[in-house]
């Protein structure tokens, strides 16, 4: 059996990031790390992280680096989720995996502008999951970087089978 991997999960608000964590958790048994759920454990129930102090940060990306390697030590590959929207920060998400001697893999979940904004208004009339505020979706937006091959990026475009896409990118490591 292979050595687990994280994979960060790198995509707009409203890609379907959370929609293929389910799925990779539900299919493949893999764990899932997600930011949002931490932050809530840390008292913080919006997503408006302007309201986020620097200390409480550091603390919530330290929990986050805590869960991830535990489960990779008990041989689960992680699937820790955020927008990752800058590489300096993807790079940052790879550090303490790295230092224990693990492999990082990013999961690019491909969504254009005008679908996640329209996903977002939606949400907005269901409530099904965090509403992203304005400011926050127009900011990850534009400060958007497109994960390049170097690091190591599995590209998820949800017009693709996601029984194909499981198959070509996910068997060959689980035997």
């Amino acid at each position: 059996m292979n050595k687990p991997t994280q994979y960060l999960l790198v995509g707009l608000p409203f890609s379907g990031k959370t929609t293929l964590v389910d799925e990779l958790v539900k299919r493949l048994g893999f764990k899932s790390v997600n930011i949002d759920e931490i932050k809530k454990e840390f008292g913080y129930k919006a997503l408006d992280d302007d309201h986020v102090p620097d200390k409480i940060w550091e603390k919530i990306f330290n929990e986050i680096n805590k869960r991830v390697i535990k489960y990779l030590k008990n041989g689960f590959n992680v699937l820790t989720e955020t927008a990752w929207v800058k590489r300096e920060w993807r790079d940052k998400g790879r550090l303490a995996p790295s230092k224990e001697g693990f492999k990082t893999k990013v999961i690019y979940v491909v969504c254009t502008p005008l679908t996640a904004r329209k996903r977002l208004l939606e949400n907005r009339q269901t409530k099904k999951r965090f509403d992203v505020p304005d400011n926050i979706f127009e900011e990850s937006i534009r400060d958007f970087e497109v994960p390049t091959k170097d690091e190591d990026v599995i590209i998820y475009d949800q017009l693709e089978s996601l029984d194909k896409w499981i198959k070509n990118n996910f068997t060959s490591r689980l035997d």
